[in-house]
């Protein structure tokens, strides 16, 4: 077992020294020159090999550190949104916007958002409308929300946020956030971002979706998005899109756009999808023929990957159903990284 604890200092050429470790032993209040002489040898090769372990322990606390900073951002509209930035140590490779799904918050997704920062990746994110700690009153509600006010969002917390406009700019978008943004891709809203998007992520895009989502009754549970039983206690509103009947509507009519209009190809596009029948969300099979009309169509080159048995969520899925492996190939595709496959998730 290596166990150390050191204590070093100098006063009047006496050293303080406290070693302990598996090779060596040192009193406290030697003599620097009596130390010499005991074995200069072994003093090296214990400083040298505590110095490597406090690299080795302290890595991780420089190499995985992130800061988290949380405010709020108001349009013209009166809607006062919440935004998160979840921003690396190091000066950013890549700023990535992501948009969340129904009844979701960012805060949900914060293992995918380490993964990015762990590797350069800047982070931001904004709840919607009657989600979270963004605030509305009546006229700013969700169900009066279009997409295309969604959009104008997203806009407007990329110039709020904006640091380095010359720095490639990804959109990453979950289940309404997909379909969010393939309608941007597409041109929703003409958007007056003047930075280059140069990657997509689509997570089980809305291009197809179930017109009574979740459990019986069209009710959104937690344990019907994801396997992972620690993610089951989440608060979740609202809890139905019927609720809010004219968002629902304005998605399943954005949807259909979706299969009409063209993904960009100078924008690198990944999609990644769930099991045909584990996604109680999505239509899985319509959304890989959506895939397969832009390929024969538009774009030949998107990326696609379905994991079997995965849930909707995928990316706060268990390793065993692709979550973890998801979680790198995102990261990997937008630093333009190899795409890997396995058993559980496949190319299509």
């Amino acid at each position: 077992m290596n166990s150390y604890q050191i204590q070093l200092s100098f006063t009047n050429c006496e050293l303080s020294l406290s070693i302990i470790s598996d090779t060596c032993i040192f009193s406290r209040n030697e003599n620097y020159s009596t130390l010499l002489s005991i074995n200069p040898y072994l003093i090296y090769i214990c400083v040298m090999k505590i110095f490597l372990t406090l690299m080795v322990l302290l890595a991780p606390i420089y190499t995985n550190a992130q800061s988290i900073v949380e405010t709020h951002f108001s349009p013209s509209d009166g809607v006062n949104l919440h935004v998160g930035i979840y921003s690396p140590v190091e000066q950013p490779k890549m700023d990535l916007i992501y948009l969340p799904g129904y009844a979701d918050v960012f805060s949900n997704h914060e293992d995918l958002f380490k993964k990015l920062t762990d590797n350069g990746i800047r982070v931001i994110s904004f709840n919607y409308p009657n989600h979270g700690k963004t605030e509305v009153n009546f006229w700013n509600d969700l169900n009066l929300t279009t997409f295309t006010r969604l959009a104008s969002y997203v806009d407007f917390v990329e110039k709020k946020t904006r640091q380095d406009r010359k720095r490639p700019l990804a959109l990453l978008g979950w289940s309404t956030g997909g379909l969010l943004t393939t309608r941007i891709l597409q041109g929703l809203g003409n958007l007056s971002i003047k930075r280059k998007i140069t990657h997509a992520v689509l997570i089980t895009p809305g291009v197809s979706v179930y017109t009574c989502v979740g459990e019986k009754l069209c009710y959104i549970s937690n344990k019907t998005l994801t396997h992972d039983k620690s993610l089951w206690n989440r608060p979740i509103h609202p809890l139905t899109p019927l609720t809010r009947p004219k968002f629902g509507a304005g998605l399943m009519i954005n949807a259909n756009k979706a299969w009409k209009s063209t993904l960009p190809q100078s924008v690198k596009t990944m999609v990644l999808v769930a099991g045909n029948k584990a996604d109680k969300y999505a239509k899985t099979k319509n959304i890989k023929k959506w895939v397969r009309k832009q390929r024969s169509s538009f774009y030949k080159s998107i990326t696609a990957l379905q994991c079997t048995g995965a849930r909707h969520e995928l990316h706060n899925e268990t390793t065993q159903f692709g979550g973890t492996l998801t979680r790198e190939n995102i990261q990997s595709f937008l630093l333009n990284k190899t795409v890997k496959s396995s058993s559980v998730c496949r190319r299509f």
